[in-house]
């Protein structure tokens, strides 16, 4: 018999570490390609972020609907804000914004992730049998490893934007660090 709520722990505990891959790979980009991300990007690294504690809290503290609601709220908030990129750089001729990976814009790809992580929290629901714990798992080394990453990814990603914007709004094209400018 499936026991459905260590499938749940197990595709939350692989959700956050997708969570953490994405953060990565946008944060190596920032870094070694000097790719500033402008205010939309960082407004979807926070939708990711979102998503990741809320998979955090459902290692952590168990299997709960309001913590798949909670996801489902910043995995359309991702989306919107990532398909509204899309259409400001849809126009011919238009090079996009920041680099890209297999052809595709960054934003491009947080699109198309926050459609899997919506199509996942969607998968997730229909095993309702997995919100009865019974004996609730314990989490061992490697979500406990994965939580410290991600916590890791949450503050590079708060003080590199702290950095980029300092105390003022950041600015739409930025082009270095407002705090190391100044």
């Amino acid at each position: 018999m499936i026991n459905y709520n260590k499938v749940h722990h197990l595709g939350n505990l692989l959700g956050l570490l997708f969570i953490c891959i994405a953060l990565t790979v946008a944060f190596i980009d920032q870094i070694s390609a000097h790719d500033l991300p402008c205010p939309l990007c960082l407004l979807q690294r926070a939708c990711f972020i979102a998503v990741g504690i809320m998979l955090g809290m459902n290692l952590y503290y168990g299997i709960k609907t309001s913590h798949y609601g909670f996801m489902l709220f910043a995995g359309f908030l991702g989306l919107a804000i990532s398909v509204r990129q899309l259409y400001l750089h849809i126009n011919f001729g238009d090079p996009g914004y920041g680099d890209e990976i297999f052809g595709l814009h960054f934003y491009a790809w947080a699109a198309i992730c926050f459609i899997a992580i919506l199509a996942a929290i969607a998968s997730a629901l229909i095993l309702e049998k997995g919100f009865i714990s019974i004996n609730p798992i314990v989490i061992g080394w490697p979500e406990k490893a994965v939580i410290i990453v991600f916590i890791l990814l949450i503050s590079a990603n708060l003080f590199s934007t702290f950095f980029e914007c300092g105390f003022t709004a950041c600015p739409d094209n930025p082009v270095s660090y407002e705090l190391l400018r100044s």
